[in-house]
């Protein structure tokens, strides 16, 4: 069996989704880049740039606790500390479940 985690996020598996979500961003930011530096305002690089937003908002607003329920994602983005918050996590907010909680493995 393997060992839990330190971090709430790798203990319940959802690390993914704050990358990816990070992944995303980097996206939204370099085609508003080239937007920028070409001059060109194509409505597909803004329909691209938007998707992008949206996703990573979607991704990281789907990280919730996988005892109680919580969507933390959602209320770490409403703070705007969304990477410090969720990163540094070991327990629950709302049910103090651990990230070497049996439930959570």
């Amino acid at each position: 069996m393997q060992k839990p985690s330190e971090k709430w996020l790798d203990a319940t598996g959802q690390r993914w989704k704050l990358r990816a979500a990070y992944l995303f961003i980097a996206v939204m930011f370099g085609f508003f880049a080239i937007a920028v530096i070409t001059e060109d305002a194509d409505i597909r690089l803004f329909a691209v740039w938007m998707t992008a937003g949206v996703v990573a908002l979607i991704l990281a607003g789907s990280i919730r606790c996988l005892v109680c329920g919580a969507f933390l994602g959602c209320r770490a983005l409403k703070r705007w500390d969304t990477a410090g918050a969720l990163e540094q996590l070991t327990a629950c907010p709302d049910c103090g479940a651990r990230s070497n909680d049996d439930k959570l493995v």
